[in-house]
Protein backbone atom coordinates (compact mmCIF):
# COMPACT_ATOMS: atom_id res chain seq x y z
CA UNK A 1 0.00 0.00 0.00
CA UNK A 2 1.58 3.67 -0.81
CA UNK A 3 0.28 6.79 0.30
CA UNK A 4 -0.07 9.87 -2.04
CA UNK A 5 -0.27 13.16 -1.47
CA UNK A 6 -3.05 15.70 -2.44
CA UNK A 7 -3.73 19.56 -2.55
CA UNK A 8 -1.76 20.05 0.81
CA UNK A 9 -2.96 23.24 2.65
CA UNK A 10 -0.71 25.36 4.91
CA UNK A 11 -1.76 27.78 7.46
CA UNK A 12 0.19 29.99 10.07
CA UNK A 13 -1.48 29.42 13.36
CA UNK A 14 -1.23 31.31 17.03
CA UNK A 15 1.27 29.55 19.33
CA UNK A 16 -1.11 27.34 21.32
CA UNK A 17 -1.40 26.49 25.10
CA UNK A 18 0.38 23.87 26.44
CA UNK A 19 -1.39 20.75 27.31
CA UNK A 20 -0.66 21.55 30.76
CA UNK A 21 -2.78 24.46 30.56
CA UNK A 22 -5.56 22.63 28.26
CA UNK A 23 -7.70 21.32 31.00
CA UNK A 24 -8.79 22.00 34.65
CA UNK A 25 -10.89 19.81 36.08
CA UNK A 26 -14.33 20.35 38.03
CA UNK A 27 -16.26 18.10 40.23
CA UNK A 28 -14.15 15.22 38.94
CA UNK A 29 -14.74 16.21 35.36
CA UNK A 30 -12.07 17.38 32.95
CA UNK A 31 -13.08 20.97 31.36
CA UNK A 32 -11.55 22.87 28.47
CA UNK A 33 -10.14 25.92 30.47
CA UNK A 34 -10.94 29.17 28.75
CA UNK A 35 -7.52 29.45 27.38
CA UNK A 36 -8.13 25.85 25.31
CA UNK A 37 -11.79 27.46 24.13
CA UNK A 38 -10.10 30.78 22.98
CA UNK A 39 -7.36 29.02 20.83
CA UNK A 40 -10.31 26.70 19.64
CA UNK A 41 -12.14 29.58 18.57
CA UNK A 42 -9.41 31.27 17.06
CA UNK A 43 -7.81 28.55 15.17
CA UNK A 44 -10.67 27.29 14.06
CA UNK A 45 -11.69 30.69 12.23
CA UNK A 46 -8.47 30.85 10.99
CA UNK A 47 -8.72 27.76 9.45
CA UNK A 48 -12.43 28.17 8.06
CA UNK A 49 -11.57 31.65 6.47
CA UNK A 50 -8.64 29.89 4.85
CA UNK A 51 -11.66 27.70 2.59
CA UNK A 52 -10.72 24.66 5.01
CA UNK A 53 -13.54 22.13 4.77
CA UNK A 54 -13.79 18.63 6.56
CA UNK A 55 -12.37 16.12 4.31
CA UNK A 56 -12.80 12.01 4.79
CA UNK A 57 -9.65 9.68 4.20
CA UNK A 58 -5.89 9.52 5.89
CA UNK A 59 -3.87 12.78 6.74
CA UNK A 60 -0.45 13.76 7.07
CA UNK A 61 0.28 16.99 9.68
CA UNK A 62 3.31 18.76 9.67
CA UNK A 63 3.86 21.14 12.07
CA UNK A 64 6.48 24.19 12.84
CA UNK A 65 6.26 25.37 16.50
CA UNK A 66 7.63 28.23 17.33
CA UNK A 67 7.97 29.39 20.27
CA UNK A 68 8.58 32.56 22.58
CA UNK A 69 10.89 30.92 24.76
CA UNK A 70 12.97 27.78 25.59
CA UNK A 71 10.52 26.19 27.94
CA UNK A 72 8.07 23.79 27.27
CA UNK A 73 8.04 20.00 25.54
CA UNK A 74 7.32 19.84 21.53
CA UNK A 75 4.62 16.97 22.30
CA UNK A 76 2.95 19.20 24.46
CA UNK A 77 1.73 21.36 21.89
CA UNK A 78 0.05 19.20 19.48
CA UNK A 79 -3.23 18.22 21.59
CA UNK A 80 -4.72 22.00 21.38
CA UNK A 81 -3.35 22.60 17.64
CA UNK A 82 -5.11 19.51 16.81
CA UNK A 83 -8.16 19.01 18.57
CA UNK A 84 -8.82 22.85 17.10
CA UNK A 85 -8.88 21.58 13.81
CA UNK A 86 -11.35 18.57 14.15
CA UNK A 87 -13.90 19.30 12.57
CA UNK A 88 -12.78 21.83 10.42
CA UNK A 89 -9.53 20.37 8.49
CA UNK A 90 -10.74 16.73 9.19
CA UNK A 91 -13.55 15.03 10.42
CA UNK A 92 -11.64 13.21 13.29
CA UNK A 93 -8.91 12.86 14.81
CA UNK A 94 -8.08 8.69 13.63
CA UNK A 95 -7.81 10.16 9.61
CA UNK A 96 -4.41 11.51 11.17
CA UNK A 97 -2.04 8.95 10.12
CA UNK A 98 0.88 10.37 10.47
CA UNK A 99 2.36 13.35 12.61
CA UNK A 100 5.75 15.39 11.86
CA UNK A 101 6.83 18.01 14.61
CA UNK A 102 9.46 20.67 15.15
CA UNK A 103 10.51 22.95 17.20
CA UNK A 104 12.03 26.17 16.94
CA UNK A 105 12.40 29.78 18.52
CA UNK A 106 11.23 32.88 17.62
CA UNK A 107 10.37 35.45 20.85
CA UNK A 108 9.11 38.47 18.71
CA UNK A 109 6.51 35.98 16.35
CA UNK A 110 5.78 32.79 18.45
CA UNK A 111 3.26 30.60 16.12
CA UNK A 112 2.49 27.39 14.66
CA UNK A 113 2.51 26.38 11.08
CA UNK A 114 0.89 23.21 10.22
CA UNK A 115 1.02 22.03 6.66
CA UNK A 116 -2.45 19.47 5.76
CA UNK A 117 -1.70 16.51 3.04
CA UNK A 118 -4.48 14.25 2.28
CA UNK A 119 -3.49 11.11 1.60
CA UNK A 120 -4.69 8.59 -1.11
CA UNK A 121 -3.84 4.93 -0.56
CA UNK A 122 -2.87 2.72 -3.44
CA UNK A 123 -3.06 -0.61 -3.37
CA UNK A 124 0.42 -2.12 -4.72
Amino acid sequence: MLFTTIEPVTLTLPYPPSVNNLYFTINNRRVLSKAGRNYKLTASAIASRAGLRPTFGAIAVYLKFYRPRKAGDLDNLLKALLDSLKGIAWNDDSQVTEIHAERFEDKENPRAEIRIEKREMTLV
